[in-house]
């Protein structure tokens, strides 16, 4: 695309000077970004040259991209610093006369012969169905304007009422600098009728609606930028997701410490590639990152799930521990503002402090007694906030004690007393010779002794040999206890 500057013909330019006016070095230099003003200066060397000049070698010079170049040439143009004109070998940019437009000092201008851009009736209907957007009357400097849109630029009335009702619609100034920016943005972009801006804000509209909705579910209270719009688009027009779709990958950045647009475009990449794999080919290097990371993916959900169930268990069943969380929290920001009072302070950050660690010490025994061994044997995962690295005198853990722990409340189940496991000790007569028969001793050693009733890791089982018999037995035979026991 190649710019046409025009002032005055000079040659061997490098030798002379390019004037700059003090208007535009005091009210508006001061105020203009960086680059639009190099842009600027540049650009009026050119003028003054009168030689065309190419927007690539521009913004190449400057440091600038074509886009970003573009930008500089439409502030200072809805600054009033230049005028763009559609010739026939390109974009023409006029540098306005500061001087002139402040003090309304005439420049001299050759005679031109305008012919009527529309018919009288076709002009007034114009001019009034803006002056009903605008609310206002326009002035000879907007009717010249527009009438520069229609033959500079060859817009027809349908669209620039277009330009006016879209500004009007979103709220946004009718102005008519503004409305031409918009009206020129819509050219550049190929668009020239009524039916190409209808078509143009529908889908604009549907992107808009998507950063909305994506925005309000991360949380976000800012605009996006053109990269992130850039990836939002990607997401609908090349990999097809439908937006409940992508609310779902946004859903998945509750698991992490700083949600962005970067780490969902690298989930619904990852479902576009399980997605669009072809089963019967060998995935190939690309594909099996992807699928590595929706399982990471799903893995983590999971866990994060399990962890929040894990921490309602905890609240609900021991409730002090929420209550120490929340004391703790307190007494974490209390320290905070203790440490900045400087030498008066001192002794509410040693209090502080003692009080963080009998809260730290009070919550380690409530969840080791009631949920942890020391290690996690006894639960699948440990409860959010559970486990903090504390210099502090502790038990080692012992597999065996908690072994041995488990097994004895196993031992305390509440019950018939009958069925409680006990050893029993029987008295052995003294060795005379009785004057009758003796009683039959009973050689029980066990109760109870029914198998169904036995417990069986009953201490009495430890190396003793087990009789299996009948309940008739005891009946039928005299001899049991003596002969079998």
């Amino acid at each position: 695309m190649e710019t046409n500057f025009t002032r005055k013909s000079i040659s061997q330019y490098i030798l002379y000077d390019t004037p700059v006016e003090n208007i535009f070095i005091s009210e508006y230099m001061t105020k203009a970004p960086e680059s639009c003003v190099k842009a600027y200066l540049l650009g009026l060397m050119y003028a003054n040259m009168g030689q065309p000049a190419d927007d690539d070698l521009i913004a190449k010079s400057l440091g600038l991209t074509p886009s970003e170049l573009q930008d500089c040439w439409r502030y200072w143009e809805d600054e009033g610093l230049l005028e763009r004109r559609m010739g026939s070998q390109g974009t023409e940019l006029q540098f306005v006369s500061l001087r002139e437009q402040a003090f309304g000092i005439p420049a001299a201008k050759e005679e031109e012969t305008r012919t009527p851009v529309l018919g009288s009736e076709e002009a007034a209907r114009l001019y009034s169905s803006i002056e009903a957007v605008t609310g206002s009357l326009l002035s000879p400097q907007e009717i010249e304007e527009i009438g520069a849109w229609i033959t500079s630029y060859g817009m027809k009335p349908e669209f620039i009422m277009a330009g006016y009702n879209y500004s009007k619609s979103r709220g946004r100034s009718t102005n008519y600098r503004y409305v031409g920016k918009i009206l020129k943005d819509w050219k550049a972009m190929g668009i020239s009728d009524e039916e190409g801006v209808r078509e143009h804000l529908a889908e604009s509209d549907r992107h808009y609606d998507l950063y909305r909705k994506v925005f309000r579910a991360m949380g976000f209270k800012y605009n996006p930028t053109a990269e992130q719009k850039r990836m939002m688009d990607s997401w609908t027009d090349e990999m097809d997701f439908s937006v409940d779709r992508i609310l779902e990958a946004c859903a998945k950045t509750a698991a992490i410490s700083n949600p962005n647009i970067k780490y969902v475009d690298s989930v619904l990449r990852g479902w576009y590639s399980e997605e669009k794999k072809d089963s019967s080919k060998p995935a190939d290097q690309a594909d099996l990152l992807a699928r590595v990371r929706a399982l990471y993916e799903r893995d983590r959900e999971e866990n994060r799930r399990k962890t929040e169930e894990l921490r309602n268990r905890v609240f609900t069943e021991v409730p002090r521990v929420s209550e120490i969380m929340a004391e703790l929290k307190d007494a974490s920001y209390k320290l905070s503002r203790a440490m900045f009072t400087g030498g008066s302070g001192k002794a509410a950050v040693e209090g502080q402090r003692q009080r963080i660690k009998a809260l730290s010490e009070e919550k380690a025994r409530l969840l080791r007694e009631d949920y942890c061994d020391g290690l996690g044997d006894c639960l699948p995962a440990c409860p959010a906030d559970a486990i903090h690295f504390e210099e502090r005198e502790a038990p080692a853990y012992d597999a065996r004690a908690v072994e041995a722990g488990k097994k004895a409340k196993q031992k305390e189940k509440q019950g018939c007393p009958g069925h409680q496991a006990r050893s029993l000790m029987h008295k052995e007569p003294a060795a005379e010779a009785p004057a009758a028969p003796a009683k039959p001793l009973s050689r029980l050693g066990n109760w109870p002794c029914q198998i169904k009733l036995l417990p069986v890791d009953a201490p009495y089982f430890d190396g003793a040999k087990l009789l299996i018999a009948a309940d008739c037995t005891a009946y039928a035979y005299a001899g049991t206890h003596e002969e079998f026991m």
